[in-house]
């Protein structure tokens, strides 16, 4: 089928599997999409808008197993605050964005799986608006360009976690943080992956994060930042490096903002350069503590801060 507008599986501004907004939840919510073009998006939950709230009792479960989609939401779209689990399973097809959240709503507990599919930007959060108290991305399959562990353009976020493993390609950038939210709490770990990432960062795109973990167990990767890329601050940035080849290992941010304190534990592996600070970022303290592997390079600082200051 084409369907030329948006698939939910909530209400369009009332109540699902309950009698009342404030009832106990009698049921849970399934959505699957097996084939199909979906020009809008598929919600897990409702509608709403300015005036009515959508309420969906019960956890949300999305299944994408085939289909060319714009948008994959886990929660709802305009309005509401789902406070059970979503859950997002995206096994096949093209789809363009995929959010754990809600378009311009809050959720609680998100869990994003990419077993398959073929996604262009993955979000572990909500959209525009909307708080999110934590977000789980797990990649075990598919392809994918970027990955963000938290919110793309608004609200708030939690703690975030991100866990590479299998034979997904990541032809982009992993963001532990979010696109343009600040986040809490990042946690990236790497585990296995086929082909190179060409970026990781414990923290966010332009956003900033408190703390930033990121830990390398295998993953082949260009370019490593324990804090953000083109902005944002980072209080605290944290790289274990247990093994694997990362040709460029920062502590710091990357084009822009700062990172205040970074440590880089590097106990194997391969690598040519570490730095301590940021790329084109400034930074505070920086601490490196190598006792195993292969380095090239160690600069204490970062690459090229402060060259056009």
């Amino acid at each position: 089928p084409t369907i030329d507008g948006s698939v939910y599986g909530g209400s369009a501004f009332g109540v699902v599997n309950s009698s009342s907004s404030s009832g106990s939840a009698s049921g849970n919510v399934a959505v699957t999409v097996n084939n199909g073009i979906i020009t809008g998006s598929v919600f897990g939950g409702g509608q709403g808008n300015t005036t009515y709230t959508p309420y969906v009792l019960g956890n949300i479960n999305v299944t994408i197993n085939g289909g060319d989609i714009t948008g994959v939401f886990g929660g709802n779209d305009q309005a509401g605050n789902h406070n059970q689990t979503n859950e997002v399973h995206l096994n096949g097809g093209i789809i363009d964005n995929v959010y754990g959240g809600g378009n311009r709503s809050s959720v609680s507990v998100t869990h994003v799986y990419l077993a398959g599919a073929s996604v262009t930007n993955l979000y572990g959060g909500s959209n525009t608006l909307g708080s999110v108290t934590s977000t789980s991305v797990s990649i075990s399959s598919g392809t994918v360009q970027n990955i963000y562990g938290g919110n793309n353009e608004g609200g708030s976020c939690g703690v975030t976690n991100v866990n590479i493993t299998g034979t997904a390609v990541i032809n982009g950038s992993v963001y532990g943080g979010g696109n343009q939210v600040n986040t809490t709490t990042t946690n990236v770990i790497l585990n296995s992956a086929s082909g190179t990432i060409p970026n990781v960062y414990g923290g966010g795109n332009n956003a900033s994060v408190t703390t930033a973990n990121i830990t390398q167990n295998g993953i082949p990767v260009t370019n490593m930042f324990g804090g953000s890329n083109s902005g944002g601050a980072v209080s605290n940035s944290i790289i274990n490096h247990t093994s694997g080849s990362t040709q460029n290992i920062y502590g710091g941010n990357n084009a822009g903002g700062n990172t205040v304190v970074s440590t880089i534990n590097y106990t194997n592996g391969t690598t040519t350069n570490i730095y301590g600070g940021g790329n084109e970022a400034n930074g505070g303290e920086s601490n490196i503590n190598i006792s195993g592997g292969s380095v090239t390079n160690t600069y204490g600082g970062g690459n090229r801060a402060g060259l056009n200051e």
